[in-house]
């Protein structure tokens, strides 16, 4: 699980070779369940060199991309997947 900040938001993610998938949350959240999950579910793909699992705190880091509308600060969880744009990494 790579951990990502606003400051390397555009290299980590949006400009990954990779396939990534970004759970921004906050660490205040009631709802831990889900990050859990995504932590089994890294655990799972651990060994697809295409894909990587990623998580931003959305309270400690913005960037402009992230609009505030994607992030429901009730709920406080967004799971996405950001897909590479070069047809050689992409996930079949």
């Amino acid at each position: 699980m790579q951990n990502v900040l606003g400051k390397t938001f555009d290299d980590l993610v949006l400009n990954s070779p990779e396939n990534v998938f970004l759970e921004v949350h906050t660490p205040w959240c009631i709802n831990c369940e889900t990050s859990k999950q995504v932590k089994k579910l890294a655990k799972h793909f651990k060994g697809l060199d295409n894909l990587v699992f990623a998580r931003l705190d959305a309270s400690a880091n913005e960037h402009p991309k992230l609009q505030e509308s994607a992030i429901d600060k009730s709920n406080c969880h967004t799971l996405g997947a950001i897909f590479c744009s070069t047809s050689k990494s992409a996930i079949r």
